[in-house]
């Protein structure tokens, strides 16, 4: 999908990724999961035929397979992949999905998170959790707009594009920090309701899968465009 350069990965974290694949699914505990968050962005593999496909939740994810002993192949790694083509084009990595249970998932929002953090899964109590999809008008809280450090340009692009798909209401985000104790807990909202689509359950329905696209660790809500009037601004 991408030439804009040749890539060259690590070969033993290749080899280490490899030894990581071969291993039975009952053994795959908490080390080996660590050990190949640790690796797997330097090791190299090849793409698949075709490179990308849908997976079981709909979104798009591109193909990458171990590369075979003594064949050559195109050479693609997770750390060039990210910004190169990744990031624009909104799409998830999967791993040997050929076996029937893949090797590993990434989101699209895990891979953001790597693209800002060089870390797929970030551990943050910054973010406020919520029990409701939906914002209560009268909690005082700050309102401003993410920054490019929390939602990059491209990010906000292919969300928009996702949301337009399921509503004519153009999509706004705003950025709410709520005091907590000494501290502020930060969660994005949208100016979205169940009117702006074709049904509640619908709604719900999109507003999980906007998820998909985020960090894991990021927390995110929904209210009426006039909560926050002119502190909304379009994706």
């Amino acid at each position: 999908m991408s030439d804009k350069e040749v890539y060259y990965g690590d070969l033993e974290k290749t080899k280490i990724i490899g030894e990581l694949f071969s291993a039975e699914n009952e053994s795959r505990n908490q080390e080996w999961q660590q050990t190949f968050l640790s690796n797997v962005a330097d090791a190299s593999f090849k793409c698949n035929d075709p490179q990308v496909i849908a997976g079981p939740d709909g979104f798009p994810y591109f193909v990458l397979n171990m590369p075979e002993s003594g064949k050559e192949f195109q050479c693609y790694v997770i750390k060039h992949m990210v910004p190169d083509f990744i990031m624009e084009h909104g799409l998830g990595i999967v791993f040997s999905p050929s076996k029937g249970q893949p090797d590993w998932v990434f989101t699209y929002g895990n891979l953001v998170n790597y693209y800002l953090k060089g870390e797929f899964y970030t551990e943050s109590k910054n973010w406020f959790v919520q029990t409701e999809e939906t914002v209560k008008e009268d909690i005082k809280i700050l309102v401003g707009q993410p920054s490019e450090y929390i939602i990059p340009t491209q990010t906000r692009k292919i969300l928009k594009q996702y949301l337009k798909q399921y509503t004519e209401t153009e999509p706004k985000i705003v950025l709410t920090n709520r005091p907590e104790g000494e501290e502020f807990l930060q969660q994005l909202v949208f100016n979205l309701t169940p009117d702006d689509f074709q049904s509640e359950d619908h709604f719900k329905g999109v507003m999980q899968n906007i998820g998909w696209f985020l960090p894991r660790h990021y927390t995110y809500a929904s209210t009426l465009e006039s909560t926050f009037g002119e502190n909304f601004q379009p994706l």
